[in-house]
């Protein structure tokens, strides 16, 4: 996928490399930032939604342009097309603001072929890689207490809205530094090594900020470790003594993000730069329930599923919520549409599902979202369209390195509305894009 003009490609692909190593760095911050009163990530979106026209209509040319299996590019160009479908049918206004926000998730898709382009065009060296791999440490880093005020400064004067990174794009940036790892260090001792270390690491901090960034990363590291048996028991004492270096790794981590080796949350667990600032926001950390606690809470209540625990319940209420009112109002082929929010979120009967604020919108579910906005049909032409992905990537041998990237970070969109945001999607999609177009086989250990 190269442009008219090669220098034209080359410096547009290091403005997308920049945009996305921002984005991982300062996640919602970055996206935030306002360029002559528009938000940074609107003219995302918007780039997002011209490419897919581009998409759209080239590709009835030269589907391989964009994908190499054509039916892997129509799934793409249904999915484009049900939305135009769907604002006839239910009247939309289409060049409302709102219908972009909506369908947003329709239109990130295609940030997919800002990763071909990097790829293509060997944009991504082993320096920019290095440069990448410093992301995971410095995302730690910010979120024990140690956001530079430099910074928090600058994003309360110059974006909408400062915010501490999420859980899920933490767990992103860890996923993607371990694969890129496998890139830069070509040693599977190394790279054992690392998978280990840098799990040992993160895995406190991400249990303490979400369950559902821990859940994924976890199903994450047994299934590369089940990838890498192979050389693990090839390399039995060298694993054996890896693993005893990562208790110390382990045991650090947990008391810097806790304060204790409980894993109970208290008010000294995460130190701020500027309570003033950041107050809130450490506040609402800190009144989390303590996550290793809840994982089994769950019942049947009325025929419906439950949780002991207050977040579990609430987003279960939801999802059911919105699968219910679909039903009953026979919306299971077209969906809501996308010119207001969904009205389980504002029902008058379920108070606080917009938040202290009264702005979420959020269904806090990826897949549920897909359903209540566009209908059965578009939820089965995404899970196709991923499903062919996997699939294309199992013909030339690269199952391993993307499938299980996907698979994490989708089942994390599943507890969380990341990919209803601007900088998951981005940095999600534009590394599927990358580990599509790479080389990526690796000795036959990992197979």
């Amino acid at each position: 996928m190269i442009l008219i003009n090669k220098q034209i490609t080359k410096l547009l692909g290091y403005g997308i490399l920049l945009s996305v190593f921002f984005s991982a760095v300062f996640g919602r911050s970055f996206v935030g930032l306002l360029v002559k009163n528009i938000q940074l990530g609107k003219l995302f979106i918007f780039g997002s939604f011209i490419i897919s026209l581009i998409f759209l209509v080239y590709s009835f040319i030269d589907y391989k342009y964009f994908y190499k299996e054509i039916l892997l590019s129509r799934i793409h160009q249904l999915i484009i097309i049900m939305f135009f479908i769907s604002i006839l049918i239910n009247n939309t206004t289409f060049l409302s603001s709102y219908t972009f926000k909506s369908s947003s998730y329709i239109w990130t898709i295609s940030f997919i072929f800002l990763g071909k382009l990097i790829s293509e065009n060997n944009l991504l060296t082993k320096k920019i890689q290095i440069l990448f791999m410093t992301v995971l440490p410095l995302n730690y880093l910010f979120s024990t207490g140690r956001y530079p005020d430099f910074f928090i400064s600058f994003f309360n004067n110059y974006s909408d809205k400062f915010q501490f990174l999420k859980g899920s794009d933490i767990l992103l940036v860890y996923l993607i530094t371990v694969i890129l790892s496998y890139q830069l260090f070509n040693s599977p001792k190394n790279n054992i090594m690392f998978l280990f270390t840098s799990t040992a690491l993160m895995i406190p901090l991400l249990l303490f900020l979400s369950r559902g960034a821990f859940l994924p990363a976890s199903i994450f590291f047994i299934i590369e470790v089940f990838f890498w048996r192979k050389e693990i028991l090839k390399n039995l004492s060298f694993t054996l003594l890896i693993t005893v270096l990562c208790i110390p790794i382990f045991l650090a981590s947990t008391l810097n993000v806790y304060g204790n080796l409980s894993f109970t949350k208290i008010e000294d667990s995460i130190q701020t730069a500027d309570e003033n600032i950041v107050f809130d926001n450490v506040t609402s950390l800190i009144k989390d329930k303590n996550t290793h606690k809840v994982f089994f809470s769950f019942y049947i209540l009325d025929g419906r599923l439950t949780s002991e625990d207050i977040t579990s319940r609430w987003r279960l209420d939801i999802w059911q919520d919105v699968v219910e009112d679909i039903y009953e109002d026979n919306l299971f082929i077209s969906g809501y549409g996308y010119n207001e929010i969904i009205p389980a979120m504002i029902d008058p009967n379920e108070p606080g599902r917009t938040g202290r604020d009264g702005t979420n919108e959020n269904l806090h579910n990826y897949f549920i979202n897909i359903l209540a906005r566009g209908g059965i049909f578009q939820l089965i032409l995404f899970l196709a369209f991923f499903s062919l992905i996997v699939n294309s990537l199992k013909k030339e041998n690269k199952i391993f390195r993307v499938t299980n990237f996907m698979i994490a970070a989708l089942i994390a969109a599943s507890f969380d509305p990341s990919m209803e945001g601007v900088q998951f999607p981005l940095i999600f999609y534009f590394f599927v894009g990358y580990l599509m177009s790479q080389n990526l086989r690796l000795s036959k250990s990992y197979q």
